[in-house]
């Protein structure tokens, strides 16, 4: 299990399958990289996904190195 609320990321083996995940809102790292790679805006993100906001989204973008899917 690892957390680490300051990078706003979070790694729990029984939720979201265990891959990093935005705490809070339940949407992983890499499903985020992929959408944007795909040409989906921020924007069209925040309105796809409620539990999203645009600090979520920025931890997302600078943690996403560091998760990808495997």
């Amino acid at each position: 299990m690892e957390s680490d609320a300051q990078s706003g990321i979070d790694l729990q083996a029984n939720v979201c399958g265990g891959v990093a995940r935005i705490i809070g809102a339940r949407i992983s790292v890499w499903l985020l990289e992929s959408l944007r790679r795909q040409g989906k805006t921020e924007l069209g993100l925040l309105l796809a996904y409620p539990t999203l906001n645009a600090e979520g989204l920025a931890n997302a973008w600078n943690d996403a190195p560091s998760h990808r899917e495997k």
